[in-house]
């Protein structure tokens, strides 16, 4: 808030320094276990302290207002069971297919899954500045136009970010791992989707927040978890890994569609007919590849830049709005800083003469 880029920079350069300094000799030691939990707390409660040195001025004891807790709460509490959702989500199949299956096919779920983490890393850097965009926004006359524009840009670069990556994703893996990892490839669409997914969720549930009401957000995603684990007992047993890495999917995909038909009943979210065409072309492109075990190069890259030449072409009209405004903010911010000098040589220039 205070726009210190350099310090937030550097200090989420040293959390990982800090992670690998504690953890590679613990590991070398034989520590294999607790090494990089301890590594991640050890980080983690450096940077929040260094943090609260730095931000110290911001916090006062005697500036606490017991009038508020009572409102906050009323939006906090409902909250707090997601943490247990998000787990389910990102921890229970793992724990079913090691159940279920093999501790070999978890090792090849698990490397799927860091592939995922690509997305994953997205959903951070945008989540980092959601929010507080989200709120700065909350009370505009616009607020529902915004949000759904958004909404439906990131769905759409999600989507199509999806359907290149599928498009090569066998060959990304046996370029990138052994031979024993290869059958990873067949999770990672759905595992780079999900993390996706869970951005789109974010970005309509915060309408809840609008309204002061965030029970919805615990309701809506119980009902993707639980559809999660009933798909995981049905599916891994029947697909293996593949089974795992869909009912993720799934558990996200009915999340968002539950949250949008609520807020599509509440007036608090608009969906243009354009972005339903891209969604369902997205699935019967999907479901081609997969037909064909994404192994076909030259059906899945075809369908892929077909799909993203049509993201282009129907959706050009938005990017060059985008880079309109950003030259033109450009050109209005330069003009104002060469005002306000031609003015100071001014008054430098009558004070001479007085």
């Amino acid at each position: 808030m205070e726009n210190k880029k350099w310090l937030f920079l550097i200090m989420n350069t040293l959390a990982p320094i800090i992670s690998y300094t504690v953890a590679i000799p613990l590991i070398l030691n034989g520590h294999y276990v607790i090494a990089l939990p301890l590594a991640m707390l050890i980080s983690a409660f450096t940077i929040e302290i260094a943090f609260l040195i730095f931000n110290r001025k911001w916090f006062s004891i005697k500036s606490f207002n017991w009038s508020y807790v009572r409102s906050m709460l009323k939006i906090a509490v409902p909250l707090l069971p997601n943490f247990i959702i998000y787990w389910i989500f990102n921890s229970s199949d793992r724990v079913m297919i090691a159940n279920l299956l093999t501790t070999t096919d978890e090792g090849v779920y698990a490397v799927a899954a860091k592939i995922g983490q690509i997305s994953q890393l997205i959903y951070i850097a945008f989540a980092g500045g959601w929010q507080f965009f989200a709120f700065t926004i909350m009370r505009d006359k616009d607020n529902v136009k915004i949000i759904s524009k958004i909404f439906e840009i990131m769905y759409i670069l999600s989507l199509a970010t999806t359907i290149l990556g599928t498009s090569i994703c066998k060959y990304g893996m046996e370029i990138l791992f052994s031979e024993e990892y290869w059958a990873s490839y067949i999770c990672v669409p759905y595992l780079y989707l999900s993390p996706l997914l869970l951005m789109l969720f974010q970005i309509g549930s915060n309408q809840f927040l609008v309204i002061k009401k965030t029970w919805p957000n615990m309701v809506v995603l119980s009902l993707g978890a639980i559809l999660n684990i009933a798909l995981n007992f049905v599916l891994i047993p029947v697909i293996g890994i593949e089974g795992a890495s869909l009912a993720t999917f799934c558990g996200y995909f009915l999340s968002i569609f539950v949250c949008v038909l609520v807020l599509l009943k509440m007036k608090l979210i608009e969906i243009k007919p354009k972005l339903l065409i891209f969604i369902s072309l997205f699935f019967a492109a999907f479901v081609v590849m997969r037909v064909n075990a994404f192994t076909i190069w030259y059906v899945n890259i075809p369908i892929a830049v077909v799909y993203v030449v049509l993201v282009c072409i129907f959706y050009k009209n938005d990017a060059k709005t985008f880079v309109h405004d950003l030259f033109r903010k450009k050109k209005e911010d330069k003009p104002q800083s060469d005002n306000i000098e031609i003015e100071n040589n001014d008054k430098k220039i009558n004070t001479t003469d007085n």
